[in-house]
């Protein structure tokens, strides 16, 4: 009765998917998708990171073009 579990929701896996863009990540993204992740957060929070320079933002925005684009 005290167990709480915690886990990240399709759309935080779709994220970390996108800055991974290992070519094991592509079926797991496409799933994720499919699963109805909300891609317009998704591409706007790493839009959002690539105007802060974060690392990599802009690589994984490919990354989910791509993966929309297969789609």
């Amino acid at each position: 009765g005290n167990l709480t579990v915690r886990a990240l929701s399709a759309t935080d896996m779709l994220i970390l998917k996108c800055f991974a863009a290992r070519p094991k990540d592509i079926a797991h993204a496409k799933a994720l998708i499919k699963k109805r992740a909300d891609t317009g957060f998704v591409e706007k929070h790493i839009e959002t990171l690539k105007r802060k320079r974060i690392p990599g933002a802009d690589k994984a925005l490919d990354f989910l073009d791509d993966m929309l684009d297969q789609i």
